[in-house]
């Protein structure tokens, strides 16, 4: 083989191997795949906001039957004094007893929460971390403004993001 042949068949492979790379970024509607993926991304992050507005609004009208809808059926949920529910029913039951207490005491239902940051594990899964906040609640020794954190995994089910796992950990009394 000749000089020049080979090198037109070098330069023949190197075009195709650049070619291949720069398709590798389309997808079969020749549309970029790094836009779809954060039209995607940012879709997602709304519909995760969306849960978590639905969460303070139903957790601050002790609507539990509506809350648990947030979660999936196997949820495993650790409160922030450190009991465990392992399963949605669980959850849903123990909370509801928890609201009658509250409404009993006539709380003051000013719980907010903070999205701190989204990661995504991969399409249908998310590690999300929030903060929360319960202003003036009552105690027997007055008022106190309570603080935590939630670490919650998240799964994309039917277009649906649900909360399948919760940490919950108390801020307020960590000694500073």
């Amino acid at each position: 083989m000749k000089a020049k042949q080979f090198s037109l068949l070098i330069s023949s492979f190197f075009l195709i191997f650049l070619n291949a790379g720069s398709t590798a970024s389309f997808n079969k509607s020749g549309k970029n795949d790094f836009n779809n993926n954060k039209i995607l991304e940012m879709k997602n992050e709304k519909m995760i906001h969306n849960v978590f507005k639905t969460y303070v609004d139903l957790w601050n009208k002790h609507d539990m039957p509506g809350w648990g809808k947030l979660f999936t059926a196997d949820t495993d949920f650790i409160t922030w004094s450190g009991v465990r529910f392992k399963s949605n029913r669980e959850n849903i039951d123990n909370h509801q007893k928890a609201h009658e207490i509250l409404k009993e005491q006539g709380q003051n239902m000013t719980y907010k929460l903070t999205l701190y940051d989204i990661g995504y594990i991969g399409n249908d899964v998310a590690l999300v971390h929030a903060g929360w906040e319960w202003s003036d609640f009552k105690t027997d020794k007055g008022n106190e403004n309570r603080t935590g954190i939630l670490t919650m995994l998240m799964i994309k089910e039917h277009e649906s993001w649900l909360i399948r796992a919760t940490q919950n950990t108390r801020t307020d009394k960590i000694p500073k």
